[in-house]
């Protein structure tokens, strides 16, 4: 049976939907270096843009919980303890699964 999740493209990052986030969740940055990056930001990525950047998170981070989220065109980003968090980045989309993106870090439900 063909999985129905996006397929890898060669040398590029698996594609992967929105997340849907609760108040509450944990995530993991990527467990190994990659080129992409897990940082904290003053404020929410949205235009136009005025946060400064706070920390890069090292690979296998764990942070939480989420006192808030947004999805915006563009970003998924989280505020944890302060900081706004981008988790997704997005990459395209079709009509079979929507809006695809990049994951920054991993949605770890702790419930």
């Amino acid at each position: 049976m063909r999985s129905t999740r996006p397929r890898r493209i060669l040398g590029k990052a698996r594609l992967s939907p929105r997340p849907r986030i609760e108040l509450g969740d944990f995530f993991q940055s990527k467990p190994l270096p990659t080129a992409i990056r897990c940082i904290a930001y003053t404020q929410p990525p949205v235009p136009p843009y005025t946060g400064d950047q706070k920390k890069e998170f090292e690979p296998g981070t764990y942070f939480g919980p989420v006192e808030a989220y947004l999805h915006t065109a563009d970003f998924v980003t989280v505020l944890v303890g302060g900081s706004w968090i981008n988790v997704w980045k997005h990459a395209g989309s079709s009509p079979e699964y929507g809006d695809v993106g990049i994951d920054y870090a991993k949605r770890i439900p702790m419930r």
